[in-house]
């Protein structure tokens, strides 16, 4: 939790472009397991997802990948409309 608050800080103005890389690393964490539910239950598995038992590894893992795609993607052309 530390880590998430420190590169959040870290971020500062860009902080809301960052999380749009955060959420994408979530949500392709378990495409596999959200493609099989019908949308009520895609809603309740991302109001409360399994990651009690996450430690520093599992958060580093997230993170790298959302700050590694924003480093590849952020700039692209037409990556995301503002």
């Amino acid at each position: 939790l530390l880590s998430s608050k420190d590169t959040y800080l870290a971020e500062g103005d860009s902080l809301n472009d960052f999380l749009v890389y955060v959420c994408s690393a979530l949500l392709l964490k378990w495409s596999d397991q959200l493609k099989k539910f019908e949308f009520q239950d895609i809603i309740m598995f991302l109001q409360h997802l399994p990651t009690s038992t996450w430690g520093h590894s599992e958060l580093e893992i997230i993170l790298s990948k959302a700050h590694m795609w924003r480093t590849l993607f952020g700039r692209a052309p037409s990556h995301f409309l503002r």
